[in-house]
């Protein structure tokens, strides 16, 4: 089998009980360290429940991200004059949220229905195509042809913000590495460092990481450097000073839960005109 991020042989890893059911082989490419399973045929019936119920973080980690998001938007997309873009955004929990605190956020998601942010799908926005940014949160592990996805997420955007765990070194078996999750079918897909090397080489774009779960890919000229992303991406100032600044801002900011960076007005009341005048003026 080939890699699907830089073409090079992939050798078998180990086999894995997929859905109590089907046994799937799992491969290693030795030149970037990629790991991915067998073709997945299964996908159908893995998303058959969009919402897994072993995800017991749908709720707890689109609040988190959000505002590691923020953080990065006041940073390199204050002035951005076109919307972003959550793909593969679940319920829309992390949409909603984001537009609650003021950012032009609109969903994307073959597999699960919208249940927070409806009116504001992408599907529901025919003209927006072109986005300031992009995120997909704990979305790469679940893409069967990453390269492909990236490729066709790059014809809407020059940036792509994504979070997934990286691959641990010395794995030998599925039980060693919760992340593998074969009970639930979906995680197909499994990068390391040198693996999303490839993939910013394949796509002509700029790799940001912070070595463990949060990552960005850009063609964009953003002033951003490792380090900087690495703060981003942690919400923990690497100065001490600052840190200590960070946390006396955090304190006074602490009810509203809202980002540091500069204030938005909230678009959750003119969300709610919206939704209302689209749904002929039934209350909302």
């Amino acid at each position: 089998m080939k890699c699907k991020i830089c073409s090079r042989p992939a050798e078998p890893l180990f086999s894995a009980r997929v859905l109590d059911r089907y046994d799937v082989a799992y491969f290693r490419c030795g030149h970037c360290g990629f790991i991915q399973t067998e073709e997945p045929y299964w996908l159908a019936e893995a998303y058959s429940d969009a919402v897994s119920v072993y995800d017991v973080w749908a709720v707890s980690r689109p609040v988190n991200d959000c505002l590691r998001v923020a953080r990065l938007i006041d940073r390199c997309f204050a002035d951005a004059a076109l919307p972003f873009l959550d793909f593969g955004g679940g319920t829309g929990i992390f949409t909603r949220r984001m537009r609650d605190l003021g950012y032009p956020f609109l969903r994307a998601d073959a597999y699960s229905p919208n249940l927070y942010a409806r009116f504001f799908d992408i599907t529901d926005h025919p003209h927006a195509n072109r986005f300031a940014l992009i995120t997909c949160i704990e979305v790469f592990e679940h893409l069967p042809d990453p390269l492909g996805e990236l490729a066709a997420l790059f014809k809407l955007s020059d940036t792509v913000y994504f979070s997934t765990t990286l691959a641990l070194e010395g794995l030998r078996a599925a039980r060693d590495w919760d992340y593998f999750a074969p009970f639930h079918g979906q995680h197909v897909s499994f990068y390391t460092v040198p693996a999303l090397r490839e993939l910013a080489a394949a796509t002509g774009s700029r790799l940001l990481t912070n070595g463990t779960d949060q990552h960005l890919l850009t063609r964009a000229d953003l002033r951003l450097t490792q380090a900087q992303f690495a703060e981003i991406a942690s919400g923990r100032p690497a100065n001490p000073l600052r840190r200590a600044l960070q946390r006396a801002g955090n304190a006074l900011l602490h009810l509203s839960r809202r980002p540091m960076g500069r204030m938005r007005d909230s678009l959750t009341f003119p969300d709610h005109c919206y939704v209302r005048d689209k749904r002929g003026g039934a209350r909302a």
